[in-house]
C-alpha cells in the first residue's frame, strides 16, 4: 500500500489521492523516516492549490511526528488563510472544519470546538449523507485534538452505525485515532 501511494503521488492527479484520504494517508505512508519522504514531497498544488488544506495537513503530520515548532507554524499559517475564507464564506462548512483543526493544533480549545459545531449545523448528516457524514468524522478528530475524547467516542459510535469510511478496523489501525 505504501509503494502504491508513493507511485500515485508521482502522478499529475496526485491531489485526488490526498483529497480522498484527507488525514488517512498516514495509514498508508506511516511515519517512518523512509516513508516520510512522501509527506515531505507534498505541495499545495497536490491539494488543488488549496494552500490552507496543505498547511493543515502538514501541521497534523508535524504534530504526529512530535515537531511542535512546525506544527504551530503550519497550523498558524493555515489559520490565517482559513479565518479569511470563513469570513468571506460563512455558510461553507468545510472551511470551518479546517479552521477548527487549525485551532485545535494551536491548542485553542474553545475556538476549535466552536467551529465544527457551526459546520455541523450548516451541513448535518440528515441533509447530506456523504459530506455531512465526512464532517462528523472530522468533528470527532477535532474533539480528540481538543481533549474531548468522550464526545469523540460518542460521535465515532454514531458513525459506526451509518454507511461511511469509519470502521472498527480503521479505528484500531489509523494513527489518526491514537
Amino acid at each position: 500500500a505504501s509503494r502504491s501511494l508513493r507511485e500515485g503521488m508521482a502522478l499529475p492527479a496526485a491531489g485526488k489521492i490526498i483529497d480522498r484520504f484527507r488525514f488517512k494517508a498516514a495509514l498508508f505512508v506511516g511515519y517512518t523516516a523512509r516513508d516520510s519522504a512522501v509527506i515531505r514531497s507534498l505541495t499545495p498544488e497536490l491539494f488543488r492549490a488549496d494552500t490552507a488544506q496543505y498547511m493543515i495537513w502538514t501541521a497534523d503530520y508535524a504534530r504526529r511526528s512530535a515537531d511542535s515548532v512546525r506544527t504551530r507554524a503550519y497550523a498558524d499559517s493555515g489559520r490565517v488563510i482559513l479565518e479569511r475564507r470563513v469570513a468571506a464564506e460563512p455558510r461553507e462548512a468545510f472551511p470551518r472544519m479546517q479552521l477548527a483543526t487549525a485551532y485545535a493544533l494551536l491548542n485553542r480549545k474553545n475556538d476549535a470546538l466552536r467551529e465544527p459545531a457551526r459546520a455541523a449545523e450548516i451541513l448535518p448528516p440528515s441533509l447530506d449523507g456523504t459530506d455531512g457524514i465526512d464532517l462528523q468524522e472530522d468533528y470527532a478528530f477535532v474533539e480528540t485534538l481538543a481533549g474531548q475524547t468522550d464526545s469523540a467516542v460518542k460521535r465515532l459510535t454514531f458513525l459506526l452505525t451509518v454507511p461511511c469510511d469509519v470502521s472498527m478496523n480503521l479505528l484500531r489501525f489509523d494513527p489518526m485515532w491514537d
